[in-house]
C-alpha cells in the first residue's frame, strides 16, 4: 500500500513538472514570436521606404527617365514628414520606382558619389555634391534629365498630393522647350496644379 501511494506521489510530481515546462516552453515562444514580429515590423517600415530608391552611388540614367535626386537631414522634421509621406504613399512609391530613377541622399552620411559631367563620371563627396546642386535647404527635391542635368528645383518640403502632382508634370515632359527652373516653367507647373486641383498655399 505504502509503496502504492509513493509511486502515485512520484508520477504526479513527473506530470507537474512536465506541465509546468511545456507551460513555460510555450510562454518562450510566445514571447520570442512578439519580439519577432515586432522586428519584422520595423523592418518592413524601413523597407518599404527604401524599396523605392536606387542604391547605387552613381547618379546617372541609361535609359530616358528623369532622375529624382531627394536631399534630406534626417534630423530634419520635414525630411522625416517626406519620409513617412512616401513610407505610407502607395501612389507616390510607384511613382518613384517606375517613373523616375529615384535617389535619396542622406546629407549627413559621409558617403561619396559618382556624378555624371561632361560624358564622364566625377567622383564627389557630399559637400560637393550638395554645392552643385545648390543644396541650402532640407529636404530638396531636384528633377534632372538622365544625364543630370537640373530640369526643377524645390528647396523645402512638398505636401504629398502636391509632390505626386509634380511628378506626374515632369513625367509628361511638359517641362520640355523651357528652361530649368524658369518663370515660364514654374507658370507652366502652376497651370498643371490648377488643371490637377492643386490647392497651393498663398505664400
Amino acid at each position: 500500500m505504502r509503496l502504492l501511494i509513493f509511486i502515485y506521489i512520484f508520477v504526479s510530481i513527473i506530470f507537474t513538472g512536465c506541465s509546468d515546462k511545456n507551460e513555460n516552453s510555450k510562454k518562450i515562444i510566445n514571447d520570442d514570436k512578439k519580439v519577432e514580429k515586432k522586428e519584422i515590423k520595423k523592418l518592413s517600415k524601413q523597407d518599404i521606404f527604401l524599396e523605392v530608391f536606387i542604391k547605387d552611388n552613381k547618379i546617372y540614367s541609361k535609359s530616358s527617365k528623369t532622375i529624382l535626386l531627394i536631399f534630406a537631414n534626417k534630423k530634419d522634421p520635414y525630411s522625416k514628414k517626406l519620409e513617412e509621406d512616401i513610407t505610407y504613399n502607395k501612389e507616390l512609391q510607384e511613382l518613384l520606382k517606375t517613373s523616375l530613377n529615384s535617389y535619396y541622399i542622406n546629407i549627413n552620411e559621409e558617403k561619396r558619389y559618382k556624378q555624371f559631367y561632361n560624358n564622364q563620371f566625377m567622383n564627389v563627396d557630399m559637400k560637393t555634391l550638395m554645392a552643385i546642386y545648390s543644396i541650402k535647404a532640407t529636404p530638396s527635391i531636384i528633377f534632372t534629365n538622365n544625364q543630370a542635368k537640373v530640369i526643377l528645383s524645390i528647396p523645402g518640403y512638398m505636401p504629398v498630393e502636391q509632390l505626386i502632382s509634380t511628378i506626374k508634370f515632369i513625367k509628361s515632359k511638359k517641362y520640355q522647350g523651357l528652361k530649368p527652373n524658369s518663370k515660364e516653367l514654374l507658370k507652366a507647373l502652376k497651370q498643371h496644379y490648377i488643371q490637377d486641383n492643386i490647392t497651393l498655399n498663398k505664400n
